[in-house]
């Protein structure tokens, strides 16, 4: 249960400036650096909390295995079913990867292939997971 803090205040604004000028090309790569406590858990938090599980699921799929074209296999859509306990079919990851290119999370390299965009945001994601899952890729 999250508990309020006086001395938050939303950086919904910042995020999304942030999020701005990696699409307008200003910056290739986020990179947050700061002393402790200036926000970059919380900032990446939110950023974690805005996706499903299954955005989750296929964002660090990229992450681990840039090279990946299989992103539409039935061998990938198995074992996203497993990590999101419901059915997958190849449209909803399409979608998925279409909202995450949309998010500038991600982008195309080529088709079917895809690379993260905010590379530091990656790194903390894959840290965050569950140890069950750190065993191997999804896909």
């Amino acid at each position: 249960m999250a508990t309020h803090d006086p001395w938050h205040f939303s950086r919904d604004a910042f995020a999304l400036d942030l999020v701005k000028h990696l699409y307008m090309g200003l910056a290739s790569r986020l990179t947050l650096v700061a002393p402790r406590r200036k926000g970059k858990t919380e900032f990446l938090s939110g950023l974690r909390s805005r996706m499903s599980p299954l955005d989750q699921a296929v964002f660090l799929e990229v992450a681990r295995n840039p090279e990946i074209g299989g992103l539409h296999s039935q061998r990938f859509l198995e074992d996203l079913e497993h990590v999101v306990g419901k059915r997958v079919t190849r449209a909803n990851v399409g979608r998925r990867l279409q909202r995450l290119v949309e998010q500038n999370l991600i982008s195309v390299v080529r088709r079917g292939q895809y690379q993260v965009e905010m590379p530091g945001f990656a790194e903390w994601l894959l840290g965050q997971e569950q140890p069950e899952q750190t065993q191997g890729s999804v896909g």
